[in-house]
């Protein structure tokens, strides 16, 4: 399924529908390639969204992925688009390893103050995960069970 063959609201939706559907890691390229490509920035946004839920999901659908979602994400945070801003750095916490933690320090002094305080959300949220040693998927349990 091509996405960018449909006009932008249909986008938003199919990208859901995509998410739900993907089995191969071909189909989570697709939703990557939005995030990249895509020139709207609301279905952007929306494509790292689905993406960090399938790496919640179907976490061996994303695997072979990583690498180059995590490079996308890292370039999110100089796009012009705060909501691409915003999203990168939230998407980030879920996928981001240690190196990632100084990315999301420096955003945490962006002139935007919607941005600046995700990536102080995200790095606090990355920096749990890497301590714990948990996966996305296990965070909210992690959360419940710590007095943090």
């Amino acid at each position: 399924m091509r996405l960018c063959n449909y006009p932008a609201y249909q986008r938003l939706e199919l990208l859901e529908y995509l998410t739900e559907k993907a089995r191969t890691t071909d189909e989570a390229q697709e939703i990557l390639s939005v995030f990249e490509d895509d020139p709207d920035p609301i279905v952007r946004h929306e494509a790292a969204a689905q993406l960090i839920r399938l790496e919640r999901e179907n976490p061996n659908v994303v695997s072979p992925l990583k690498v180059k979602i995590r490079e996308a994400l890292i370039r999110g945070p100089q796009d012009k688009s705060v909501v691409i801003r915003h999203e990168a750095l939230e998407s980030l916490a879920y996928i981001g390893d240690e190196s990632t933690l100084e990315i999301l320090q420096a955003s945490i002094g962006d002139a935007n103050p919607d941005v600046s305080n995700t990536a102080k959300l995200a790095y606090e949220v990355l920096a749990f995960r890497l301590k714990h040693n948990l996966k996305p998927s296990e965070l909210s349990k992690a959360f419940l069970s710590s007095s943090a």
